[in-house]
């Protein structure tokens, strides 16, 4: 099923809000640690890759919202 260009534009703007809230996968009690923060190589690796994978998704999502521009909520 092809979405209409709104009802893309629709899923593309709820993606990006769920990917600009803060998320994190390891704390320190009840607090999120950073990539930089960790001492293990593969938990720091999985966050640096994610963080990296988010940067793109959210560059891509933002240039095609735009490409959509005319598109109403």
């Amino acid at each position: 099923m092809l979405l209409l260009p709104a009802a893309q534009a629709a899923v593309l703007r709820r993606r990006l809000a769920f990917l600009e809230e803060p998320a994190t996968f390891s704390y320190d009690g009840d607090r999120p640690l950073r990539a930089e923060e960790l001492d293990d190589p593969f938990r720091r690796d999985a966050l640096t890759i994610a963080r990296a994978t988010s940067r793109a998704e959210l560059v891509w999502l933002r240039d095609t919202l735009a490409s959509l521009g005319g598109v109403s909520r």
